[in-house]
């Protein structure tokens, strides 16, 4: 049987060109890099000199580190903000996130973290799936919003690749800069510009959090020390968290959740239910037919003059006799 209807479908070789096009345009891109690099290659006397001048600046020390408290101590470490400034002074360094595939079904994306420094040829590859949920309390609670599924997936994505930047830097580098930016809070920046007293910056913190209802005993909480303890380190982030919230990027409930957990802001539990009144079921007396009567103990029988043990209709010496 024919037919004249022709269903035309998109030609393989359509798609099977768009693809060759783009492998080619990035072959393209890896030999230029590579040979940019080849070319100029890195200097490590400058670009040791634009490390200390980086991170000689207040504005990058403030967010060269993360710290926040866990069941068994503290977590502190460098960031992804200067992991990424030491690629750019290190130079020649290639990195990137990318979400690969994202299944909306069993609420996960996989990704890709990438850092290759081209002119050695160090590459450090991680990929790993993000999962749709946010740690909530002791539990997880699913993710439905784009914007929440694309910030949870873009922090994801920022912590692997920081590790994958650290993995092609050198370690002195990355070390050495770290010590910087600790002395560039402690003493100012690299301008001469003296650094406030750690006090006052504590107190600024302190009364500009007052203001949003936050106590200093929540701060302490969420550094996970008390104020004498504070080090610069921490004012920084106090500082983070304070420009996040006016930006709208966080909010109070994300930042302090043991605020808004305490069994005095949650309000006594509700009465547990009075059990109902147990309600007694009639149950009919027992019939007295066929029962015998209760005999008295000072009762004498007619008979056999035994006491208490029968009446005379039930003599036995009676039954004897009317058989």
């Amino acid at each position: 049987m024919s037919s004249d209807l022709d269903i035309s479908t998109p030609s393989s070789d359509r798609t099977s060109q768009s693809t060759r096009v783009e492998q080619a345009r990035a072959m393209a891109e890896v030999r230029a890099a590579m040979a940019i690099a080849m070319e100029y290659p890195r200097s490590t006397n400058l670009a040791r000199d634009r490390m200390r001048d980086s991170c000689g600046q207040i504005s990058l020390a403030r967010k060269a580190f993360f710290r926040f408290p866990r069941s068994d101590g503290m977590v502190t470490g460098p960031t992804v903000h200067l992991a990424r400034d030491l690629a750019r002074c290190w130079g020649n360094i290639v990195h990137s996130v990318k979400e690969l595939y994202r299944n909306d079904l069993r609420l996960e994306s996989e990704m890709l973290a990438v850092a290759w420094d081209i002119e050695t040829n160090t590459r450090v590859e991680l990929g790993f799936i993000v999962p749709h949920k946010r740690d909530v309390r002791k539990t997880t609670e699913p993710l439905t919003s784009m914007r929440d599924i694309y910030e949870n997936n873009a922090n994801a994505g920022a912590r692997r690749l920081r590790e994958a930047i650290y993995g092609v830097l050198p370690l002195w580098f990355k070390e050495e800069a770290e010590d910087i930016c600790r002395a560039t809070l402690e003493h100012g920046d690299s301008q001469g510009k003296p650094a406030v007293p750690l006090q006052v910056r504590k107190d600024k913190a302190i009364e500009s959090f007052a203001s949003k209802g936050i106590t200093r005993a929540e701060l302490e909480d969420k550094l996970g020390e008390k104020e004498g303890h504070w080090r610069a380190v921490d004012v920084a982030q106090l500082a983070v968290v304070w420009k996040s919230l006016d930006a709208g990027e966080t909010t109070l409930e994300m930042e302090f959740p043991n605020k808004f957990t305490r069994s005095a802001d949650i309000g006594p539990a509700p009465a547990a239910p009075r059990p109902a009144a147990k309600v007694e079921q009639w149950q009919p007396e027992p019939e007295s037919v066929g029962m015998a009567p209760v005999v008295p103990s000072d009762y004498v029988c007619d008979v056999c003059e035994a006491e208490g043990k029968h009446f005379q209709d039930e003599c036995p010496k009676l039954n004897d006799n009317n058989e």
